[in-house]
């Protein structure tokens, strides 16, 4: 019954160094399987939120070249404007002066 006992004893101290280093095994895979799954949780996260950014800049640059062209419309007429008063004026000094 002793030797019964302690080869009993023995086999259950090998079944437990082998399943200890199982355990140990699956808690490093389970702890490296959350971490993958947070960090692809962040990934999309970021994703989603430059996809989102990119999205505002596409249609911020429509907005932001029609403010431009609206801009250069206006100093272009005002240039012309200012040119034709600059020539109304050279008639008058013309006319003044009596060339």
């Amino acid at each position: 019954m002793t030797q019964e006992a302690t080869r009993a004893a023995k086999l259950e101290k090998q079944l437990g160094v082998k399943l200890g280093g199982y355990q140990k095994r699956e808690q490093d895979l389970a702890r490296q399987f959350a971490e993958a799954v947070k960090q692809l949780e962040q990934t999309r996260l970021e994703l989603a939120c430059f996809e989102e950014l990119a999205q505002l800049e596409r249609d911020g640059v429509a907005e932001r070249l029609a403010k431009l062209q609206q801009e250069v419309s206006q100093h272009v007429a005002r240039e012309a404007d200012l040119q034709r008063r600059y020539a109304d004026l050279l008639v008058d000094r013309r006319q003044l002066l009596g060339v």
